[in-house]
């Protein structure tokens, strides 16, 4: 602030206070300034990064992702910024988008390997995320040696464990999928998703016990992101002829992914139970 006195038009200062006030979640505050800064100096690139984090944490993804792709367009270089343009792009449904994403994180690998960019914390979180974007696209090899660069980065990421986890189910490498899941749980219990990947394993080796308990605890979590947990369970409760606890598995289900492939076969179950 007492630089900003002593030069008002400076626009680095001006980014640097704005930026602060977003960490501080202020954005009412710091936009003001980014317009502002927009208005002297068109073309630095940090006003746009900056308004891209603010964006992207007011769950204004759209307007992020444009800010971002500004940002690189003035500086190429930007590792972080094309990080988070990735992540936002990745995350939408359309192949052509996951695609895009999957360049601009396999840009930020060459760079890294190419020491044209600093092999810091962010470099097992885009193996991780360039992982994911593989699996969704069922690249499954890619996905693995992809996870396995994660972690052997950053050792201590859950995220990365039960992702590796995943793949290694997808690819019948079930006892090793259960070492990582278990370690995962292990360095924290309340990752819920690793119990319903674990459950995933005893429903395969047909131990519908062990694999119900399993999914059970995953309920806790947020089942939004693996809602086959709720398929799972209605079968095993009809099985057992719990018809209520079944209808209710069954129909959550159906909440989660009222346009899956198998909506036909779960409401003609629902009619039955």
């Amino acid at each position: 602030e007492l630089m900003r006195e002593r030069t008002p038009n400076n626009v680095e200062v001006l980014v640097r206070i704005a930026s602060v006030l977003v960490e501080q979640g202020q954005n009412e505050k710091a936009q003001p300034l980014f317009d502002q800064c927009v208005a002297l100096q068109p073309a630095f690139e940090p006003t746009y990064y900056y308004m891209g984090r603010m964006n992207e944490r007011a769950d204004k993804l759209k307007i992020a992702s444009d800010n971002y792709r500004r940002a690189l367009l003035l500086d190429p270089s930007h590792t972080d910024a094309r990080f988070r343009f990735a992540k936002i792009v990745g995350a939408s449904k359309k192949t052509s988008d996951v695609k895009e994403a999957i360049k601009h994180l396999s840009y930020i690998v060459t760079n890294i390997q190419n020491k044209k960019a600093k092999a810091s914390d962010i470099a097992g979180l885009v193996f991780l995320e360039r992982g994911q974007l593989y699996f969704r696209m069922k690249l499954f090899r890619k996905a693995l040696a992809d996870f396995e660069q994660a972690i052997s980065l950053d050792p201590t990421n859950i995220d990365t464990l039960v992702r590796y986890g995943q793949v290694l189910i997808t690819e019948d490498k079930l006892d090793e999928a259960r070492v990582y899941l278990t370690e995962a749980i292990a360095k924290n219990e309340r990752f819920y998703e690793a119990y319903f990947h674990l459950g995933r394993i005893f429903a395969m080796r047909k131990k519908t016990r062990a694999a119900q308990e399993y999914l059970e605890i995953s309920l806790k979590g947020d089942t939004s992101k693996y809602p086959e947990v709720h398929k799972m369970l209605g079968l095993m409760y009809r099985d057992r002829g719990l018809k209520p606890l079944a209808r209710r598995e069954l129909k959550k289900y159906l909440l989660y992914v009222p346009k899956g492939y198998d909506k036909p076969e779960i409401e003609a179950l629902l009619r039955q139970i």
